[in-house]
């Protein structure tokens, strides 16, 4: 589909070719599994990963669609999610600390003239 018609490979999977490539590069490592028997292959992972959060299909649906067991797609979804989380968050996602909560609540401060409580309790406290 890839090297024929790449706006059916967009609508597929909701991304360009040369994203999904890039993606590719960045969880494969991750998701790539070392087996005797024939596995299914990183790219195969990532991309019933995808159609299953572009397109909302059930599971017994892909599985007809990429001829994979159900109870696989399942572990596949899971495992490819996570590492793809894991794998961009730092890319996508400053680090949160202490001086960014500040930051907040001097902007909301700022901004509302209310004086924003940024605090977090434990639970054992909160109860108390």
């Amino acid at each position: 589909m890839r090297e024929y018609d790449q706006d059916e490979f967009y609508r597929f999977f909701r991304m360009t070719p040369d994203c999904f490539d890039w993606l590719l590069e960045k969880v494969g490592p991750f998701i790539r599994k070392r087996s005797n028997r024939k596995s299914v292959s990183a790219g195969e992972r990532l991309a019933i990963t995808l159609r299953y959060l572009a397109s909302g299909d059930s599971q017994s649906s892909l599985s007809y669609l990429f001829r994979v067991f159900n109870e696989a797609i399942s572990k596949i979804v899971t495992e490819t999610t996570a590492v793809i989380w894991y794998t961009l968050k730092p890319l996508v996602f400053d680090e949160i600390s202490e001086d960014f909560w500040r930051q907040k609540a001097a902007e909301f401060e700022a901004m509302w003239q209310f004086p924003m409580c940024v605090v977090v309790q434990s639970a054992l406290n909160a109860s108390k």
